[in-house]
Order: structure tokens, then C-alpha cells, then sequence
């Protein structure tokens, strides 16, 4: 289990803020990401929400929900949303599968939820210029459409239009320098035993050229 992580923030335990919010949301996603490839089973961010540390004596800002100490009201901070990019979509219980990035560049990781057979694919393009993706999804049940939900520094977890699924086989584009999450139902009928996913075959395989 991953425990305490967050994107840098030097400031953060005496009472400053992140002088980049997107540079510090963008790190907390990429931080997960590599966690999760390292088979992390489990990952806390550090922290829930801004709050007053009685050990540092001050008010502590590392907090996916922001406080305004005029208004009294939480709000998102950015890092709220890459981070909601993976954790809105797989829950407790979902298998990590095996997902191919044929592109240097594209981070990606996939997810199937056998109680509801829900697929997700979550991933980030940190390059500067449009993504074009196209996937194929193997050893799973069929699968019609894909919703999509983006994050960059404009949008906050936008849902975009559905991405359609035909014979495992789907693309996409993907703004540069942006977070993106493909979530979608297999089956007509959820299965009750994850898919056994063989060392030689990939669950998810994705290649691109960069335009």
C-alpha cells in the first residue's frame, strides 16, 4: 500500500500554497500511475482537505479540497481531479491488467471490475501536441462504448462525447498535456470471476502517431 503522497509543495506545511497547481496536480497523477505500475495494490493522497496542523502551528495546504478561511467553504483544487481521473473509476476489488503504450510519451493503466464488469483506462498524453490513439482491448467481454473524461490545465474532469467500441478495437485523440480516463460496461451480463489475462497476451494495446 502506497500511504501520504502528493505532488511538490514546498510551502504546503507552513501556510503557503503551490505557486503551480498544475504542476503539482500533474505530479500527484504521474505519482500514482507509477505506483500502480509498480503493483501497488492500494494509494492515500496526502491530504484529504486543508487543515490546521497542531505539530507544524499552522494552517497545512496539501489538500485535494482547498479552504477559504474568508468565506469558510471548501472547493477542488486541480489535483482533486487528476486524481479523480483514476480513483472515481476503480474501486476496491478491481484487477490491474496488462496494458501495452507502443508510444513514448503515453502513460497508461487499465482496470476491470468483475462485480459490475466495468473497464477503465487511465491515462495522461505529456507530450505538447495532439494524441491520436488507437486501442484494442483482448480477453475481456464485449464492450459497446466508452465514456470519456479529461483533465488538463482548462479542463476539470470534463466528460467528453462517448468513444464507440467495435471488436475491441476503439481511437481517440487526446489534447496534449492532458489526463484522460475511458470507462465503460462489458457485457450485457456483469461476470463474477475476473478475466484470466495469459503472461503472452496483453488485456490492452494501444499505438499512435504523434501530429
Amino acid at each position: 500500500w502506497m500511504a501520504e503522497f502528493n505532488g511538490s509543495c514546498p510551502a504546503c506545511d507552513n501556510g503557503g500554497q503551490s505557486p503551480n497547481e498544475w504542476g503539482t496536480a500533474k505530479e500527484l497523477g504521474q505519482l500514482l500511475f507509477t505506483y500502480l505500475g509498480d503493483n501497488a495494490a492500494s494509494a492515500l493522497v496526502w491530504d484529504g482537505y486543508d487543515n490546521f496542523a497542531e505539530h507544524h502551528n499552522a494552517w497545512t495546504y496539501w489538500g485535494l479540497l482547498a479552504y477559504n478561511q474568508t468565506s469558510k467553504l471548501y472547493t477542488p483544487r486541480k489535483r482533486f481531479y487528476t486524481a479523480a481521473q483514476t480513483f472515481r473509476f476503480v474501486p476496491p476489488g478491481a484487477q490491474r491488467m496488462a496494458a501495452v503504450e507502443a508510444l513514448s510519451g503515453l502513460q497508461a493503466q487499465a482496470f476491470y471490475e468483475a462485480a459490475t464488469g466495468r473497464v477503465t483506462i487511465v491515462g495522461q498524453n505529456v507530450g505538447s501536441t495532439l494524441l491520436p490513439l488507437n486501442g484494442a482491448l483482448t480477453n475481456l467481454p464485449s464492450l459497446s462504448s466508452f465514456q470519456l473524461y479529461q483533465t488538463n490545465s482548462s479542463l476539470n474532469f470534463t466528460q467528453g462525447a462517448d468513444i464507440s467500441v467495435s471488436g475491441g478495437a476503439f481511437s481517440l485523440t487526446v489534447p496534449s498535456d492532458t489526463f484522460f480516463t475511458l470507462t465503460g460496461l462489458a457485457g450485457t451480463t456483469p461476470d463474477t470471476q475476473a478475466p484470466t489475462i495469459p503472461t503472452a497476451v496483453q488485456a490492452l494495446a494501444i499505438s499512435s502517431s504523434r501530429i
